[in-house]
């Protein structure tokens, strides 16, 4: 099972009842995207989604999954109520995270013939 961002993430999924979706793992990630997504279906998303999907499997790192989600969801401009630490990350490990978020956005090549690439 996936293991807590140590993050909560909440996210407005319907804009008439202000009814809100808290997002704080993988696999809660990966249910918002596949059940409650109201945005576009972009490369971001695929890719959010694909990403999602192998941490759940133990390929990749939860905190690869939660930057690929966050991208999606800014990318998407959806209504991101809160995002907040359950604990206050230092200041070198916020420097990573960062770092590792603009490096997987520049470094993630286009998407072609509807499959996607992943660095093994």
């Amino acid at each position: 099972m996936a293991q807590s961002w140590g993050k909560i993430i909440t996210i407005e999924i319907d804009d008439t009842s202000h009814a809100c979706m808290h997002v704080q793992s993988t696999e809660d990630a990966a249910r918002y995207l596949l059940e409650h997504w109201t945005g576009q279906r972009t490369s971001f998303y695929r890719i959010a989604v694909q990403s999602c999907a192998k941490a759940l499997k133990g390929e990749i790192s939860d905190c690869a999954a939660y930057l690929c989600f966050m991208t999606a969801v800014r990318e998407a401009q959806l209504a991101l109520v809160t995002a907040r630490c359950h604990a206050e990350a230092d200041l070198f490990e916020a420097g990573i995270e960062q770092a590792l978020a603009e490096s997987v956005l520049h470094d993630t090549p286009p998407i072609s013939h509807g499959r996607f690439w992943w660095p093994s």
